[in-house]
């Protein structure tokens, strides 16, 4: 199926919906350590919370790493619609 203009402008806006959830959960885990620990120093932080940290941190990596990859294929084909590129 050819991505048409109404395709691609929903899939890049999605992306751009998934960014703004992760930019809340990366404010939420901040706000959380600080709270805890009235800090951000990670020192005092227990081997287990830093695992927990680690993995809640990674995650959301892979999920921007998702976007940011479909987001540049959601370009691509824009530009590919609007003429201003060809396929490779």
């Amino acid at each position: 199926m050819n991505p048409t203009l109404e395709t691609v402008t929903h899939d890049i806006r999605r992306g751009f919906e998934e960014v703004c959830v992760i930019s809340d959960a990366l404010e939420t885990l901040g706000d959380l350590i600080h709270r805890r620990h009235c800090s951000a120093d990670l020192d005092s932080l227990s081997e287990r919370d830093m695992e927990g940290l680690a993995l809640s941190v990674r995650g959301l990596a892979l999920v921007l790493g998702h976007i940011r990859d479909s987001s540049e294929e959601a370009v691509i084909e824009l530009e590919k619609l609007q003429g201003v590129r060809r396929d490779d």
